[in-house]
């Protein structure tokens, strides 16, 4: 049997680790994107306003804590969302940016889905959202 060195095993080891382990900002905003989907398809619109920055942006455009809330109360009811998976988290200072797909169904039964990017600012312990953006 061959033998390693005890820096091959170390490299072995070392980078392993690096790729299996999240950053707590990913961590955060993968909960964070489960208690959305629970709060939006239970129309809790609310609750939802809690996740974004006070001055955040939406998709559809429109920034702020009013402009928010109102979209939500619109939307609820109309979908439901099945999925918001998070593909990559670039973390650079208070700043996260991630990159995803969301699927939903609407109240027809047909799907949709696509491709989003969030900014995410970190705000004392969390993490809120800044701006988001619909890629297709």
């Amino acid at each position: 049997m061959k033998k390693l060195s005890a820096l091959t095993l170390f490299v072995i080891l070392f980078s392993s680790a690096g790729y299996a382990q999240k950053s707590s900002a990913e961590k955060f905003i993968e909960r964070a994107n489960q208690q959305f989907i629970k709060w939006f398809n239970s129309g809790k619109a609310d609750s939802i306003v809690t996740q974004y920055h006070r001055n955040g942006c939406l998709a559809s455009g429109g920034c702020g804590t009013a402009v928010i809330r109102n979209h939500y109360r619109s939307e609820v009811g109309k979908y439901t969302f099945r999925e918001l998976t998070t593909l990559k988290v670039d973390v650079k200072d208070t700043v996260a940016t991630e990159t995803g797909r969301w699927r939903l169904a609407l109240a027809t039964g047909s799907e949709l889905s696509g491709n989003y990017r969030t900014e995410w600012r970190k705000a004392g312990t969390r993490w809120v959202i800044f701006r988001e953006e619909i890629l297709e």
